[in-house]
């Protein structure tokens, strides 16, 4: 037979625990409010290839064209199949923008290092000028550039 400062005791572990409960969910609680809101994403770098463009360039250099095999190296808070996705979908907006750009360059600007480097960058701000939410374009990476 339990005795009236034995159920007392129980009473006062309960609630002992019930609080210890409630302090843990506190902190618990306090750590996720504490980040800072306004923190930055991890970014993840990757390359995206977009595979092989035949442009006509200005034909006031004589009638030439130029293939490129092209990469863009991006940076982006996606990853894994999110990141997969949002670049399939991407893809065709930056073959446009890379077609359109290279359409009516010359060939007397382009054949040299001097015209290949500033058409990079130009390529890079462009793609960059574009609105998306997901990717900025860091680098462009050529692994097959034909001008004839």
């Amino acid at each position: 037979m339990r005795t009236q400062s034995t159920d007392r005791g129980a009473a006062k572990l309960g609630l002992v625990a019930a609080a210890v409960g409630l302090l843990v969910a506190a902190a618990a609680a306090g750590a996720l409010l504490a980040r800072p809101r306004n923190a930055e994403p991890k970014l993840n770098h990757a390359v995206v290839p977009l595979g092989t463009l035949v442009v006509n360039l200005d034909p006031a250099d004589g009638f030439r064209y130029l293939k490129v095999t092209l990469a863009l190296r991006v940076k982006t808070p996606l990853a894994g199949e999110h990141l997969k996705e949002a670049a399939a979908e991407e893809k065709f907006r930056w073959q446009d923008a890379v077609v359109r750009y290279l359409t009516g360059q010359r060939y007397s600007e382009l054949r040299t290092p001097q015209g290949r480097r500033r058409m990079e960058r130009e390529l890079v701000e462009r793609l960059n000028g574009e609105d998306t939410n997901h990717f900025h374009v860091e680098g462009v990476y050529f692994s097959e550039f034909v001008a004839q």
